[in-house]
């Protein structure tokens, strides 16, 4: 049986929990996009490597995930 990665790629459960950001409250989602731009901003200026830069949108954009749950 495949394990559950495999059945939902990463960038669909972000999508997804993302989605019920924005479904539960337009200006916490709209807040989250703002952190995402300036997370990678700040990652670039700080020379962090590539894959940190990578992983900045969807940690920016999950990061107030526990105001739903």
């Amino acid at each position: 049986m495949p394990n559950n990665a495999t059945i939902f790629p990463k960038s669909e459960v972000i999508a997804y929990l993302f989605q019920l950001i924005v479904n539960y409250n337009l200006s916490t989602a709209k807040h989250s996009c703002r952190v995402a731009k300036l997370a990678v901003g700040f990652a670039v200026r700080l020379g962090l490597s590539f894959q940190i830069i990578q992983l900045m949108p969807a940690a920016a954009l999950l990061h107030d995930i526990g105001k739903i749950i």
